[in-house]
């Protein structure tokens, strides 16, 4: 049963309810950016210990820190919009189902 003065309180629920989701949004935003940044940090650190080996030495290796850190940075800016666009995709959204079974 409705009570009359349901439709007073309803605007405040379904406000609340929507920061709840725009703030599970950010939150997720913010864990991405922070997974793939330790993805970059952890993929200049293995270009600079491989450079270091064949090169043989770690201050010419050093040279490469600047492009590859470049190279982390613009695959996130262009990857993690990509990757939350993909997450509306019906057609992917029916993958993440399959995988939860």
């Amino acid at each position: 049963m409705v009570s009359p003065c349901s439709h007073i309180f309803t605007p405040y629920l379904t406000h609340d309810i929507d920061d709840l989701f725009r703030y599970a949004s950010i939150t997720n935003l913010v864990k991405n950016i922070l997974a793939t940044l330790l993805g970059v940090l952890i993929m200049v650190s293995g270009y600079l210990l491989a450079g270091t080996f064949l090169q043989g030495s770690f201050i010419i290796s050093l040279g490469s820190v600047p492009s590859n850190t470049i190279q982390g940075i613009v695959s996130m800016v262009i990857g993690i919009p990509i990757a939350s666009y993909l997450l509306t995709v019906k057609y992917v959204k029916s993958f993440k189902q399959i995988s939860s079974n």
